[in-house]
């Protein structure tokens, strides 16, 4: 009348109820806790983690890099003319934590100043309108990191 259902090994089925074994942790509730302590990690230390000096200077060391190239890039561009002069031209003042960008003014990161006055001027192949090459040095407590402006060819070097 019944016939016995039975596994692979020919051994009848224990029961749908029977509890497997718990060995260990399965691949998925690994997995799932490894993302929860690494968000938790990531959230706390957003959270509580402050940028350094150091950090703010290098910070605002690429901020300006950037900014000086961008300027060359709108000078090579066609803004030459009398009325947008300043849009090629980016001025630096000593002791100030504020820069102005072709008539935008731009700020630094907090701690971070200008520590030698410089304007910088590109013409429309994007040369640095010097004969001579030019550095521009910021400081954050008593590091100071430095750009260097190339008068021929108008490239900006961080370092």
């Amino acid at each position: 009348m019944f016939s016995r259902r039975c596994n692979r090994t020919g051994l009848p089925w224990q029961g749908v109820g029977r509890l497997r074994s718990s060995a260990g942790f399965t691949m998925a509730e690994l997995i799932v806790v490894i993302i929860m302590a690494g968000i938790l990690v990531a959230t706390v230390g957003m959270r509580f983690g402050s940028l350094g000096s150091g950090t703010n200077l290098r910070v605002a060391i690429d901020q300006v890099a950037g900014d000086l190239r961008f300027v060359q890039c709108r000078a090579m561009a066609g803004y030459n003319t009398t009325p947008t002069a300043t849009l090629r031209r980016v001025t630096f003042l000593a002791g100030g934590t504020t820069y102005d960008l072709g008539g935008q003014v731009k700020s630094l990161p907090s701690g971070v100043t200008i520590n030698s006055p410089l304007t910088v001027t590109f013409n429309s192949l994007g040369e640095y309108a010097s004969t001579a090459d030019s550095a521009l040095t910021l400081k954050s407590g008593s590091m100071t990191y430095s750009i260097k402006i190339y008068a021929v060819s108008g490239n900006v070097e961080a370092y």
